[in-house]
């Protein structure tokens, strides 16, 4: 029996808000040919690019931290979400908040 997709978004998130080091589990989540939307940082189709795109987002952020109210089922493999995300920007060492959706 395969994981519903709310618990695969979920599973994402906590993984996510655990680090850099969890990359690639969070990687694994992913079907090779997914499409990943976000309001912040536009679409992403296929593993390889939503893999260069959060490697590139966890090396220009540090201390990210993602809260989730609820997990909207859309269909049998889509799911969307809303998130506060709370970070520390490298370059700049500005804390960072803002909202967003991700699909």
């Amino acid at each position: 029996m395969s994981t519903p997709i709310t618990e695969l978004a979920k599973n994402y998130v906590d993984l996510s808000n655990q680090g850099p080091d969890k990359l690639e589990e969070v990687f694994k989540l992913f079907h090779k040919d997914c499409l990943y939307l976000s309001n912040q940082l536009g679409g992403y189709e296929g593993i390889e690019y939503i893999r260069e795109m959060m490697t590139q987002f966890f090396t220009n952020y540090k201390k990210i931290q993602w809260s989730v109210g609820a997990y909207n089922k859309v269909s049998k493999y889509v799911v969307t979400f809303n998130f506060m995300m709370v970070a520390r920007d490298v370059e700049s060492g500005k804390r960072i908040r803002r909202a967003g959706q991700e699909t």
